[in-house]
Formats: structure tokens, sequence, C-alpha cells
């Protein structure tokens, strides 16, 4: 099972965020489960569950962070290039990201733009969304192995230059849900 988040904080003014609350109750009922990073996520065991957040928002820090840590959870952060600011008080920065490595988590991709990449006409424009930019790479030098596809879609040429721009897997919540790995075999996953 493969939980993913989008933002955890007090007021929910949206479908994809969730209160700390929740996210902890959410957290707890995993005691029994082995939670691992996606690179050893095994989606034919019923114990394995990967956490991944997606988009890179502040919220991540001050809400779920501390909570993994208390539960001593790995995890998976999925960063849009585009969203890095150094500048901003809604998104993640360099040094928030180079922390969140620090504190055991691992960087995964999720597009240059956050475009849906199935509304793009050419290759090119493709794999400049999906081609991780070496700044970014550096971060982490265990994570990146992973595309998460912008707003769970994909198609066969998407899938196509995903595994030509060499990661390991494409990732979509759904629907439906999947892993889709390099070989063409396919896992169904359920989202938390």
């Amino acid at each position: 099972m493969i939980y993913t988040y989008h933002r955890i904080k007090n007021n929910i003014d949206d479908k994809i965020t969730i209160t700390p609350y929740k996210f902890f109750l959410d957290m707890l009922k995993l005691v029994c489960k082995k939670v691992v990073h996606l690179n050893n996520y095994n989606p034919k065991s019923k114990k394995n569950v990967a956490l991944t957040f997606d988009d890179g928002t502040k919220d991540f820090l001050k809400y779920a962070l501390p909570i993994l840590k208390f539960f001593h959870y790995p995890f998976d952060v999925c960063i849009v290039a585009d969203f890095v600011s150094d500048n901003s008080g809604y998104f993640l920065n360099t040094n928030d990201l180079k922390n969140i490595v620090k504190q055991g988590g691992h960087l995964q991709y999720h597009g240059k733009s956050h475009k849906d990449l199935t509304t793009l006409q050419t290759d090119k424009e493709i794999l400049e969304e999906i081609i991780c930019p070496n700044w970014l790479k550096k971060l982490d030098c265990e994570g990146f192995q992973f595309f998460v596809y912008p707003f769970w879609n994909y198609n066969e040429k998407t899938e196509q230059l995903v595994n030509l721009a060499g990661y390991k897997i494409g990732l979509s919540g759904g629907p439906p849900p999947v892993l889709h790995h390099k070989d063409k075999t396919w896992f169904r996953i359920r989202k938390g």
C-alpha cells in the first residue's frame, strides 16, 4: 500500500488537505506494518507501506515531519523543480530539501512544472517535464529513482519516455492506481 499525501495543516480548504490529527491517526494505524522508502517497497507484500508527499509544500516540515520522526518512519517527498524556491513561504527551498534528506527522507521527481504530461504534444515537451535537473539530483544521491506522474495521468507515450529517462518506476496514485515498472509488470496499489 502506498499512502499519498499533499497538504497537512489545521484548516482544510480543499480535497487534498488533511489535519495533523488525522495524519497522526493514519500513522498510528501503520505501527503493525513495515513502512519503507519507495525504493524498498514490495507491492506484493501486504505488510509493506510507503509514504509519499507530493508537491513539496512547507506544511510538510511543520506538521508531517515531526510525526514521521516520532514513529521513525521513512518517507519520500515528490518535488516539482519549478516549485522549489528560496524566497517562498509556501514551497520547500533547497535548504529544506537538504534537511529532509538529513532526516532520512528521499526525494523523488514530480515534474518540472507539474503539467499533465498527457496534454503535451511532443516527446521534447514531455522530456523537458520528466528529466530531473542535476542541481536537484545532487541533493539526494539515493533519490530521484521514481517519477510521480502529475495529476496521476499517464499514457503509453509518457510511460515509454519515463523509462527512456532512466527512472526505475513511474508512479500513479490512480485511477487506476498502479506502479509501472520498466519490465511492464503492473502492480495494483491502494491509495491511503
